[in-house]
């Protein structure tokens, strides 16, 4: 399993920015089968060739006016969001990922500029690697 982590980057939805992230993770896997057999003389044991799979999350400082972003992402909803792990400079790496929220948490501090909400996700289609254009 690869798993991306990181306090920096930017993570879109179409064109609008999620505003307010502190951190986020992406974790991505394909399924293996084993294909070793009694006296096949292999030294293979496994293939993996089979399902790939992509779960995530990301935090952020709670902002109800980010309704084209954080607003956007509740429990049930389909969306596809764009993964931009150094920044949205041309030549830097993307991550496409069509998702379904699985989980939205909110979580209040001293201050209200202290609340957080946490999204949690799984992949619901193949992402996709780019660079931005």
């Amino acid at each position: 399993m690869a798993t991306y982590s990181g306090d920096r980057g930017i993570i879109k939805i179409g064109s609008d920015t999620i505003l307010n992230i502190t951190d986020w993770t992406l974790s991505t896997s394909v399924a293996s089968r084993n294909t070793s057999s009694l006296g096949g003389g292999s030294s293979i044991t496994r293939e993996f060739d089979g399902l790939k799979d992509s779960s995530g999350s990301f935090n952020c400082i709670y902002n109800p006016e980010d309704v084209n972003g954080q607003e956007l992402l509740m429990e049930g909803t389909k969306a596809t969001i764009v993964l931009y792990p150094a920044g949205d400079t041309t030549g830097l790496q993307t991550i496409t990922v069509p998702i379904g929220v699985k989980e939205v948490s909110l979580a209040g501090g001293i201050a209200a500029e202290n609340a957080t909400r946490s999204i949690t996700w799984e992949g619901v289609a193949e992402l996709v690697r780019g660079t931005v254009a």
